[in-house]
């Protein structure tokens, strides 16, 4: 049923319209002035999927294409930018919540919550005291 709900929502391509405090966060995570800048000028793309069981988002962005595949409720092992995460996704009243461990010891869990609040994705990502919205729109 949870699936089916998020399929309803989420599921389609989503376009980034505006970021709230993108650049604290991409500080935070340890990334460099030059790659900061890169990052806050692209508007990435999401398809979010539901097939099989299973949760795909890709993003996309003028440099990379991220593809991750979930399970609900199940903890799996991601790569993102080289770096291997344990991941799991949660979903409960409207909201999908990827909580994500990085395996690298000095780089902080992130905690993302996407809803869908006046038509638009809010994508709200926690890294420690640091909160990062990222505002999409269905394409």
């Amino acid at each position: 049923m949870a699936l089916e709900e998020i399929k309803t929502m989420f599921a389609g391509k989503w376009k980034l319209d505006r970021s709230e405090n993108f650049d604290v966060f991409l500080k935070e995570m340890g990334v460099n002035v030059l790659l900061r800048k890169m990052a806050e000028s692209s508007r990435p793309e999401q398809v979010i999927e539901v097939k099989d069981g299973q949760i795909r988002i890709s993003t996309k962005t003028g440099l990379s294409t991220q593809d991750d595949v979930f399970e609900l409720g199940k903890e799996c092992e991601i790569e993102t930018n080289k770096v291997k995460h344990k991941v799991k996704v949660a979903y409960s009243d409207g909201r999908m919540v990827v909580n994500s461990r990085p395996m690298a010891s000095d780089l902080k869990p992130q905690r993302i919550c996407r809803e869908l609040i006046d038509n638009e994705m809010i994508m709200t990502v926690h890294v420690g005291d640091i909160i990062c919205k990222r505002i999409f729109r269905r394409v």
